[in-house]
């Protein structure tokens, strides 16, 4: 398996769609292994790691959006199966890497099934100073205040100083990033916002709606900023019952003759 995937998967299990979660900004695949333990046992989830943190530490961190896109997608591909349905799940930042990595699939003649967010800012928003903002002295605290550095690393100097440097890279990667003027997804797409998220309330998600060309569903449950951790099996329960909402229905069981 690619070193840009992490699977937790049980043994014995048989999948019937498989589900590619990005993280936040900064994260790595360990950071969604409590999302991903609360998935059924038919949705194959497997987190995506982006270079320099975890197995891939000595790899240089991503400088480019563009780059991250490409290898997501080539190590989806890579494994593209037409039996099992693909879904894309992005978390915060992560989010917008998941739908350009849907739009680079569905370039390629690969389409998902569905695109689901948790707290994604707009593909539509100006991302210009992104970088100047991630190099500033007062990043860590002004990403703590938004919801999107919990308390528990902002106050650990040790973690901190592991976490922060793929924080302001990820960060970064989005200076200068415009959505393209082109159609919408071709995807129906669930986002979710927490109720207790000032960064990212859910009357924000409409601004997903004309990205959506195959429907938007907004949905609210309680919360902050960064569900996957906070309150993973809500998340996972939206998140596997759209996906299972889009499932082939399963042909009856062989009576034995």
């Amino acid at each position: 398996m690619s070193a840009m995937l992490q699977r937790w998967r049980r043994a014995g299990d048989a999948p019937r769609a498989r589900l590619y979660a990005f993280a936040h900004a900064g994260a790595g695949a360990a950071d969604l292994r409590a999302f991903a333990a609360h998935a059924p046992a038919w949705l194959d989830v497997a987190a995506v790691r982006l270079p320099g943190r975890e197995r891939r530490v000595a790899e240089p961190l991503p400088q480019s959006l563009a780059a991250v896109v490409d290898e997501a997608a080539a190590t989806i591909l890579g494994e593209w199966r037409t039996d099992l349905p693909v879904f894309l799940f992005g978390q915060c930042a992560g989010g917008l890497i998941a739908f350009e990595t849907a739009r680079r699939l569905c370039a390629q003649g690969a389409m998902p099934a569905g695109l689901t967010l948790s707290a994604p800012p707009s593909p539509d928003q100006d991302f210009a100073g992104a970088a100047q903002i991630a190099a500033s002295a007062d990043f860590a605290a002004s990403m703590n205040a938004m919801g999107a550095l919990p308390d528990e690393v902002l106050a650990d100097p040790v973690l901190l100083d592991v976490v922060l440097p793929a924080l302001r890279a990820d960060f970064a990667l989005f200076e200068g990033y415009r959505n393209r003027a082109d159609a919408p997804l071709p995807l129906p797409v669930l986002a979710v916002a927490g109720d207790a998220d000032a960064l990212s309330p859910f009357a924000a998600l409409a601004q997903w709606r004309p990205r959506s060309g195959g429907g938007l569903r907004a949905c609210e449950i309680g919360g902050g900023h960064l569900l996957a951790a906070e309150t993973p099996q809500a998340l996972m329960a939206l998140v596997a019952g759209f996906a299972l909402e889009r499932l082939p229905e399963q042909e009856p069981a062989q009576e034995p003759a």
